[in-house]
């Protein structure tokens, strides 16, 4: 018996359907493609990759690089209570008086308890108290890269008056160095400030103001900052009651005097001793 075409061509698709099946298994989207679950490796497909017919796999979209972290900068206000020194401060935020070590400068000491005052620290004293006279509303603005506090309790920020930056003038009008022993993301240009302050003479770089090459040098040369000072000796730079940390140097002085009127008696005994 002779099948018609049309009965062959059926008979021929339903011998083929389970090999369809095992090759493009689940679903099939209107372009032809799916994901390979079954039989992958005999029709050489990665396992789970979306391809055609033909066996090539779909290139996939590259996938949506993460996000570069953003260092987080905190802003607030605070009210000036006083100026301590050239780099230090003491502000109210709402919770009583701190003091506020600014970032990334260092002045010259006018109030440290066991150096004198240093060329240049009171000037540079008397021009941050120009700038920020109590009552004062301030920004400050921590780091994104440096300490935010430190070992003294201090607080480190970045102070800035109607949106000036307080550090970087002190800087830029030759009072305070850039100080670079601790890194700060401001660095490269508080640099650059001290080296055009150097090149035009302003404040303590001024001819014959402070012999500042003997003692700092070049800008990559900074003087250190005393962070060694007690907490005995940091009340001290903000009470600036020198009073209370006056050493008794009395008994050290008399230690020599008392070898020598010893020395002079054993002499005597033994002279005497000898002529007898």
């Amino acid at each position: 018996m002779r099948l018609a075409p049309p009965v062959f061509l059926v008979l021929l698709a339903l011998l083929l359907a389970p090999i369809a099946s095992s090759a493009h298994p689940g679903r099939t989207a209107a372009d032809g493609c799916h994901y390979c679950r079954t039989n992958c490796d005999s029709w050489g497909v990665e396992w789970d990759a979306r391809h055609c017919d033909g066996g090539a796999p779909t290139p996939q979209p590259a996938p949506d690089p993460e996000p570069t972290p953003v260092a987080i900068v905190s802003t607030e206000s605070a009210t000036v209570v006083s100026v301590v020194d050239g780099d230090t401060i003491k502000v109210n935020r709402g919770s009583g008086t701190e003091s506020v070590r600014l970032i990334g400068i260092d002045t010259p000491e006018t109030v440290h308890p066991t150096k004198p005052v240093e060329c240049f620290g009171k000037e540079a004293s008397a021009y941050l108290s120009s700038l920020l006279s109590p009552g004062a509303v301030v920004t400050l603005k921590t780091d994104s890269i440096g300490d935010t506090v430190d070992k003294y309790g201090r607080l480190l920020r970045y102070v800035e008056l109607e949106a000036v930056d307080i550090n970087a003038k002190l800087v830029k009008q030759g009072y305070a160095y850039a100080y670079t022993t601790y890194p700060f993301s401001r660095s490269s240009d508080y640099v650059a400030y001290q080296s055009d302050a150097e090149k035009q003479g302003l404040g303590l770089w001024a001819p014959g103001v402070c012999d500042v090459t003997a003692t700092t040098g070049s800008a990559a040369e900074q003087p250190i900052d005393d962070f060694s000072l007690s907490n005995d000796e940091l009340t001290f730079e903000e009470d600036r009651s020198i009073g209370a940390y006056e050493k008794d140097s009395s008994f050290v002085g008399t230690v020599p005097i008392l070898f020598a009127i010893a020395g002079a008696v054993v002499g005597v005994v033994y002279r005497v001793r000898k002529k007898k």
